[in-house]
């Protein structure tokens, strides 16, 4: 499901409109392998100082490739909506280019804006569909030794599209990003208890619902393939 426009609900400034093509500009068909290298900190005192779309454009090209992987999973691969959640990342990122203190890396911080844009975007995604019950979902699985790459994938967006924001989004952050517990109450904002809890439950529905489609023996191999 592809975002509104918010031109279309708010009175935006032309600056901010400008600054949104320009990023989008930035983001469509440039070469994700550019090796160019520059020091960030010295891009982002020019760009807060110049507000120079052109200095920014060059972080957008180092990280932007980074970024598109990280978000992906939450997209569930579709093109269109890894460019749209992509070029949102970037363009809050020059909006809050003044809060960056230094202190992480830069990607890091980039990541820190991607996780929470992806996660408002499950949360809108969340709230408007109709969600699949596990009865009608179409994944034959006979042998989990036979199991392809295709059916994986789709065992697990239907898993997790049938999780609510917070679960899939700890799932996501803990088993494909490889995150620490830590490491994502920092980047969401949560205590580490309430991620280790989350944790917790959403691996418990997702048993559940595997169970529930396999049988107990199935949904085990197929877990500790997953996890």
């Amino acid at each position: 499901m592809r975002r509104k426009n918010p031109a279309h609900n708010f009175n935006i400034p032309n600056t901010y409109l400008l600054l949104v093509n320009g990023i989008k500009n930035l983001t469509e068909g440039v070469d994700m392998s550019d090796d160019h290298i520059s020091e960030d900190l010295e891009i982002i005192q020019d760009c807060l100082k110049e507000e120079n779309i052109e200095s920014y454009g060059r972080l957008v090209k180092k990280y932007q490739s980074d970024i598109a992987r990280q978000v992906r999973w939450y997209a569930k691969n579709n093109p269109g909506v890894v460019e749209e959640l992509t070029h949102e990342v970037f363009v809050q990122a020059y909006f809050s280019l003044g809060s960056f203190s230094g202190k992480s890396s830069l990607l890091y911080w980039l990541k820190k804006i991607a996780r929470r844009v992806c996660y408002s975007h499950l949360r809108e995604v969340y709230k408007q569909k109709k969600h699949t019950s596990i009865d009608n979902w179409d994944i034959p699985v006979t042998d989990t030794e036979y199991l392809s790459t295709q059916e994986a994938a789709e065992l697990l967006y239907g898993l997790l599209d049938n999780l609510p924001p917070e679960d899939s989004t700890v799932l996501i952050s803990l088993y494909i990003d490889e995150l620490s517990v830590k490491e994502i109450a920092d980047q969401m904002d949560w205590n580490i208890g309430m991620v280790k809890m989350r944790v917790f439950r959403a691996k418990k529905k997702v048993r559940k619902m595997t169970t529930n489609l396999y049988g107990p023996e199935k949904a085990a191999e197929l877990l500790a393939c997953f996890c």
